[in-house]
């Protein structure tokens, strides 16, 4: 609900952003979303032999494209290194044995190499 998303919210930036007054809501808000969908993966989605066996299937890391400010403003890009940027309607997800491959969910094509 929507305490709940607030409190999560409020929550990181307390403890992942110590508080930092500069810290964007717009960013507090994808990463506290982020941080709802693993919980709900792994808490509700998740096969307990998958938790043993250590296959936990990740979700997507959130999306920081077109970002705002505070105030509205929209903040400018930033690439980080070894961060893999996937073009829509890609996605990455793994194999039954942990393996992470790439899945375009319009075509269902499938491969291990990083599609261009």
């Amino acid at each position: 609900d929507y305490k709940r998303f607030e409190e999560l919210a409020a929550a990181v930036w307390i403890h992942v952003f110590n508080r930092d007054e500069d810290a964007c809501n717009d960013q507090l808000k994808r990463i506290a979303a982020y941080i709802e969908y693993q919980h709900e993966n792994i808490a509700h989605g998740l096969p307990d032999s998958y938790f043993w066996e250590g296959r936990i299937p990740w979700g997507d890391m959130p999306n920081f494209k077109g970002m705002k400010d505070n105030s509205g403003k929209e903040l400018d890009s930033h690439n980080v290194s070894g961060l893999v940027i996937l073009k829509e309607p890609w996605t990455i997800t793994l194999t039954d044995s942990g393996k992470p491959y790439y899945w375009n969910t319009k075509t269902n094509e499938t491969t291990f190499a990083t599609p261009k």
